[in-house]
């Protein structure tokens, strides 16, 4: 198996999002996009299944602590993942189709 081929459109984007280093990447990618989303969502989510009208101050701080640790460690997974594969990438003669 010759696993992820890159594109040379993803090489490129890559390279770009990679200058800002992990931490940026992480934060903005991982706990940003990722973790605040799943917040809003869940949060609305848990109200609605639960028939709550409001959600307590407790909540929503548990909520955004644990949303914004789990959003860390999925953007930490995605940059070893995409680090790995791009330089994977650049060991083979064919990089790029």
């Amino acid at each position: 198996m010759r696993g992820f081929q890159w594109t040379e459109k993803q090489h490129r984007r890559w390279e770009t999002e990679r200058k800002d280093g992990p931490f940026l990447w992480i934060l903005r990618n991982g706990v940003m996009t990722w973790g605040t989303s799943m917040f809003v969502m869940m949060t609305i989510f848990r109200a609605w299944f639960y028939g709550k009208h409001t959600v307590s101050r407790d909540e929503l701080i548990g909520s955004a602590g644990l949303y914004a640790i789990a959003g860390a460690l999925f953007g930490l997974v995605l940059w070893v993942w995409s680090e790995r594969s791009y330089k994977r990438a650049l060991e083979r003669e064919d990089t790029l189709p």
